[in-house]
């Protein structure tokens, strides 16, 4: 637990001193029955995610994507609306976790918005979540509140 512990909080400050911003889209399964309709709300979200933020992103002359082409349907969503929107202004580069420590940071994050989502939802920190992190208030100072100011607002 202490060198888990440990390894966390150097990922974590590393992220706090590099410049990054963040947009998550999380889908809670259990609401849909299909998997086309967990697809469609992905390819909505995103593509309105994108299209309120084009602006930000024509500001580089290549959009690069790291992907680890874990799931097949993501991947088709991701090359479908990237390339509606940038046509051959991007790339998609694989990615794994243990050579990219922004791949590491990402992991990151999606981990702690499922765990403040969670909490949202009113439900409580698992036993080992409590032993990691401490408390709920201590969860949200030193962790959450930072995500809070990096994530990237929807128009």
């Amino acid at each position: 637990m202490s060198l888990r512990t440990k390894l966390f909080k150097q990922l974590f400050n590393f992220a706090r001193k590099i410049d990054i911003n963040y947009k998550t889209i999380v889908v809670d399964k259990k609401i849909f029955s299909k998997q086309v309709d967990i697809i469609k709300v992905i390819t909505k979200e995103l593509s309105s995610f994108i299209r309120d933020n084009l602006q930000y992103f024509n500001k580089f002359d290549n959009i690069i994507i790291y992907y680890d082409n874990g799931q097949i349907q993501l991947t088709k969503i991701l090359i479908a609306i990237f390339g509606s929107f940038f046509g051959d202004n991007h790339e998609f580069r694989m990615a794994a976790p243990n050579n990219y420590k922004l791949f590491q940071v990402a992991d990151l994050i999606c981990t702690l918005t499922l765990i403040k989502n969670k909490l949202k939802s009113g439900k409580n920190l698992t036993n080992s979540e409590q032993k990691f992190f401490g408390s709920v208030s201590k969860l949200k100072k030193n962790y959450l509140k930072f995500l809070e100011k990096i994530e990237i607002a929807q128009n």
